[in-house]
């Protein structure tokens, strides 16, 4: 839309948040997020996401000491009215007392523009959000995905500095989740607006995020690309929370790690304890005697475009497998494993990804 800002950039300083009662919310934060990027913070609940998203807004304040700048704007102490953000809960907080249009000018008629600006700017954000048909309708006549556009076409309208959502698709079904995703996906490109999006969900981290802020107890576990968060991930958790994943532990000497089903050479860590993870995709499947590690077939599951397999024996526990969805396996059938080195995820006895 021609009247869009785009969007501006966020500094955060040294922002640490402690409640009322002594929880410590969020360890001491550094982050910048660039003019019209989309940030998403993903981690468990209460890893701190929430709280960092309510300071952005200005619904919660940081400790003494730590800063907030819009562009080069010092917000830090302004409260939520002041700051220009557009905000999308998980509950829609929509009126249900008011038509869809009624409820997506909400905004602008706060702001004291004048009613035919109004009437043309929500028409406009209509048939943008493609509500158009529905806008006399009463929220309660509303389908889930439906009434989660109209929050979003009123958070967008007043062209915010910032758009901040918070969970927003929890409440749907899987596939109406999909679809949205990349509606919302489309819509924050269209706009170039400056978007901070939270979620405990993977999926949409790596949908949605020009970079993904892994969030773990309240401090920054990992920033990154979504490819950098899923291939090269720099510690334990960021490798377990971030796709299926398998974890090979043993000793390691001269660079061969010793495993129940046999060994995986070319391990480029030290002598001693090491874990290895790796991508299910990342694992061919092999004749039984031809690969690195040997192991039998425990259970399948097909997926459609691919068969997933279990794989006991091989490491200390199941190793699970993404094939080709047309090769068939049957329970008990013994089988290869063969691990491409580059495709392994190394980490150091802290859990820590090795240099």
């Amino acid at each position: 839309m021609s009247n869009h800002e785009h969007g501006v950039s966020i500094r955060l300083e040294n922002c640490r948040k402690t409640f009322a009662d002594g929880t410590l919310a969020l360890q001491p934060l550094d982050l910048t997020i660039n003019a019209g990027e989309t940030l998403v913070l993903l981690g468990p609940s209460g890893c701190g996401k929430t709280t960092t998203l309510r300071m952005i807004a200005g619904l919660e304040f940081p400790d003494e000491g730590g800063r907030i700048l819009f562009g080069d704007e010092d917000v830090t102490r302004q409260p939520i009215e002041k700051r220009k953000v557009g905000m999308v809960f998980q509950s829609y907080a929509l009126f249900p007392n008011m038509t869809v249009a009624e409820n997506v000018g909400y905004g602008l008629k706060v702001q004291k523009v004048n009613v035919a600006d109004i009437k043309r700017r929500v028409a406009e954000m209509l048939e943008m959000m493609e509500l158009g048909a529905l806008a006399h309708r009463r929220i309660s006549q509303l389908s889930g995905g439906q009434r989660q556009r109209v929050a979003l076409a009123r958070a967008i309208i007043t062209s915010p500095r910032v758009l901040l959502l918070d969970e927003p698709l929890t409440a749907l079904d899987a596939l109406l989740r999909e679809r949205l995703r990349a509606d919302i996906n489309s819509l924050l490109r269209k706009l170039g607006i400056t978007a901070i999006y939270v979620t405990h969900d993977q999926d949409e981290a790596m949908a949605l995020g020009d970079r993904i802020v892994v969030m773990e107890q309240g401090r920054v576990s990992q920033i990154g690309s979504p490819r950098e968060i899923y291939f090269t991930p720099k510690n334990d958790f960021v490798a377990d929370f971030i796709g299926q994943i398998n974890v090979f532990e043993g000793q390691i000497r001269d660079r061969r790690m010793q495993l129940p089903g046999g060994s995986l050479p070319d391990v480029a860590l030290a002598d001693g304890f090491g874990r290895i993870h790796c991508r299910p995709e990342d694992i061919v499947l092999t004749e039984a005697g031809s690969g690195q590690l040997t192991g039998v077939v425990q259970q399948t599951q097909f997926i459609g475009d691919r068969t997933r397999v279990w794989v006991a024996g091989a490491g200390q526990q199941p190793v699970l497998v993404d094939g080709d969805g047309r090769t068939h396996f049957t329970q008990g059938q013994p089988v290869g494993l063969q691990i491409k080195p580059d495709q392994m995820i190394l980490l150091d006895q802290q859990g820590v990804r090795a240099a």
